[in-house]
C-alpha cells in the first residue's frame, strides 16, 4: 500500500468500501502487505487484521545537484513537480508568492510549476488575476524531474495531503532546500529549519517563513541543504531501500 490518501482513515462510503477490499483480500488468498509509512501501516493493520511490513520509498542517486549556496547564490529560484489537482493546493502557493512579491518587491523570486492535471486552467487563470505572469511560469509535464535541481534553489510543496513525497526527495536528493506543509511520511523524518521548511495552510503565516528562507545567509543555507541530502542518503537511498526489501523476503520464507 502506497499512500497515506484519506481513504486509510475516512469514513464516507468510498473509503469504507476501499478498505473492505483489503479486508477482503486477506480472507481470499494469502496476502503481504507493504506501507511506505508507519501510520499508514498501522491503518492498514486496522482493516485487515494482519501485520504490515513498513518500507519507505527510495530513489536512486541520479540527476543533476545544486551547488552549494556559497559556490552559487541563493537566486530566489523555487519550483515544483506535481499533478495539478486539488489536494497539491497549488493556489496555496500562488498566494504566499504573491505575498513575498509584495512583502518584498526587491527580491525577485521565480517560481516554476512542472505537471499537468485538471485544474491548470484555473490555475492559470488564479496567476493572471493575481498579476503573476512574470513571476509564476507553468512549465508542463516533466520527464524527469531529477535534472532540474541545478536551475533552482527551494522545492516548494503546498499538500494538503501526501503519499509520501517522492518529488519532494528527489529535490533533497538534488540539493534543492525544501519549503513544505508538514504532510506525508517524508515531513516527519525532516527537522523545521535544519533539513527543510515547514509551512503552514495559511498564506500569511507561510510567506513570512519563505521570506526568512530566502533571506538567510549562504552558510546557514548549505547546512540546510546538506541535512536535507543526510537524510535522503541515510534513509531513503537505493542501497538501504534493497537490503530492506531482502529483509521482508526472506522474513516472508521463513
Amino acid at each position: 500500500m502506497h499512500s497515506e490518501y484519506p481513504y486509510l482513515s475516512d469514513n464516507d462510503i468510498k473509503s469504507r468500501f476501499k478498505r473492505l477490499l483489503i479486508w477482503l483480500m486477506t480472507r481470499l488468498r494469502n496476502v503481504t502487505f507493504i506501507a511506505v509509512s508507519e501510520r499508514a501501516g498501522k491503518l492498514i493493520e486496522k482493516s485487515s487484521g494482519q501485520l504490515c511490513h513498513v518500507l519507505p520509498n527510495a530513489l536512486p542517486d541520479e540527476g543533476k545537484q545544486r551547488k552549494s549556496f556559497s559556490s552559487v547564490p541563493n537566486s530566489c529560484r523555487l519550483y515544483s513537480v506535481c499533478r495539478l489537482s486539488e489536494e497539491k493546493n497549488i493556489y496555496l502557493a500562488l498566494d504566499i508568492i504573491k505575498k513575498v512579491s509584495l512583502h518584498s518587491p526587491k527580491i525577485n523570486i521565480v517560481y516554476h510549476i512542472y505537471g499537468e492535471g485538471p485544474l491548470k486552467c484555473n490555475i492559470s487563470n488564479k496567476l493572471d488575476q493575481l498579476g503573476l505572469q512574470d513571476v509564476v511560469s507553468l512549465k508542463g509535464w516533466c520527464k524527469n524531474p531529477g535534472f532540474l535541481a541545478p536551475e533552482y534553489d527551494f522545492y516548494l510543496s503546498t499538500s494538503k495531503f501526501e503519499g509520501f513525497g517522492l518529488s519532494i526527495l528527489s529535490a533533497l536528493r538534488g540539493g534543492n532546500i525544501a519549503i513544505i506543509t508538514d504532510v506525508g511520511e517524508l515531513a516527519r523524518n525532516l527537522s523545521n529549519g535544519s533539513s527543510c521548511f515547514v509551512i503552514e495552510d495559511n498564506a500569511m503565516k507561510a510567506s513570512k517563513t519563505v521570506l526568512r528562507a530566502l533571506s538567510m545567509p549562504a552558510d546557514r543555507l548549505d547546512a540546510i541543504q546538506e541535512n536535507g541530502r543526510r537524510v535522503y542518503i541515510s534513509k531513503y537511498g537505493y542501497s538501504n531501500y534493497i537490503n530492506k526489501l531482502g529483509n521482508i523476503y526472506r522474513e516472508l520464507l521463513i
